[in-house]
Parts: structure tokens; sequence; C-alpha cells
């Protein structure tokens, strides 16, 4: 069993931080004693050692995983490098469940669900056009895709939107697309947050979108642009 964590507290008592569904699994099976890691650690990284011990629990759906790794981000002002360090992930898997969140929300129900799995996500947020993805999502309910024949659909759709029309040598609208959520991923590696670029349809303006998850995240953000508040 892998140890609960505890943390000392007053008159030789210990306050349990992680693995509170152990010890009481331990307590059904008439257990006297379990293995346990005493720590000296503060109300802060008790909080998010509680708060991790429940990321990795292997009942939660992917959007619950996602919406968990966020909560971290935002509260301990965490980039996602940090995050994936903490749970045991590579940092791309970290992104990959963040990026769910951007879905549109009938599509993270499903998701949630079961209706669709953590990779058919994957595939389907990188479609920006809101029309092609809800087609797609379509397709894979009726046609039961598997994640493998959905990213095949996503690759001959980028295939099909990147064919030349009419000899026009400008750069294709999935070029664009790309080189935005490249330029998106640079910016929330630099920023160390979600960045989300909209372009109007003209080309020539859009808005640039910096979310935060805390307030201390916000001070982080402000100091990284080169604000400082009087």
């Amino acid at each position: 069993m892998q140890p609960i964590v505890v943390r000392p507290a007053k008159d030789g008592v210990h306050e349990l931080i992680a693995g509170e569904r152990r010890w009481r699994a331990a307590r059904l099976a008439g257990l006297e004693t379990i293995p346990a890691v005493v720590r000296d650690a503060d109300d802060r990284q008790s909080a998010e050692l509680a708060l991790i011990e429940n990321v990795q629990r292997s009942d939660l759906n992917p959007i619950e995983r996602a919406n968990a790794f966020r909560t971290l981000m935002g509260t301990f002002s965490l980039t996602q490098a940090d995050v994936a360090d903490r749970v045991g992930l590579d940092r791309s898997s970290v992104a990959n469940f963040l990026r769910l969140l951007e879905l549109p929300e009938n599509v993270r129900t499903m998701i949630a669900d079961g209706v669709l799995s953590a990779g058919h996500g994957k595939m389907l947020a990188s479609i920006a056009d809101p029309e092609h993805q809800r087609a797609l999502v379509e397709r894979i309910v009726s046609e039961h895709l598997s994640v493998r024949q959905t990213e095949k659909a996503v690759r001959d759709l980028a295939k099909k939107q990147s064919e030349p029309s009419g000899g026009s040598s400008s750069p294709t609208s999935s070029d664009q697309d790309a080189n935005l959520r490249d330029l998106e991923s640079k910016l929330g590696e630099h920023l160390q947050t979600r960045v989300r670029i909209d372009v109007a349809a003209t080309g020539d303006k859009g808005k640039l979108i910096i979310e935060f998850f805390g307030l201390e995240q916000f001070d982080g953000l402000m100091s990284r642009l080169g604000f400082e508040s009087s």
C-alpha cells in the first residue's frame, strides 16, 4: 500500500494531508497500523499535496482531471511543466488535458460522460473552425469512429483546406491556423498560462486573450508583462 502523508500537529497528534481514501479503506479492513510519511508542510503545501492526491485518482474523467490541473495552476501559480512534474506526467500530456477545456460545453459533457474519449477530444481541439468541429463530432458519434479514424478525418480535413484554389500563392487558412496555434503555444509557455488569439475575418485585427486562474497568477502575469501596480 502506498503510504499516507501526514504532518505533525499539537500534542503528538498527526494531521492527515493525503491518503484519506486509503486510510478509510484500512479502517474498514481492520488494520491497526498503516505506513505513513511524516512531512513538515505548511497550510499551502498541505493543500497542494491534497489536490495532487485528488488529481491522481483513477475514477476521475478527463474533464475532471483537466479542471483539477487548471485549479493547481491557478491556486498555486504553477506552470504546465510544474504540474506535470508533480503528477508524474510529461508536459505535453498536461497541455492536452487543458486543451479539452477549450472545447464547446456539449463536447466536454460528452467526454465527461464517456461518449467521446480524451483522444477524440484532443483531435477535435485541433480544429479551429466551429462548423467543421461540430460536423466531425456528429460523424464520430453516428459512425462510431475510433480515435485513429478521427485522426485520419482531421488530417483529411487539413489536407482539403490546404489545397490551393485558383492558383493563388497566398497562405492557406490551414497554414494560418497552424501558425496561430503555434504562436499561442509559445506565448502560453512564455507567460506560463493559456493564451488565445482570435483574428478577424479581415486578417488585420483581432483579440489576444490571456487567461489567469487566481490572483497570485494574475500578479505574476503583470510582472512578466512589465507592469507594476503602484
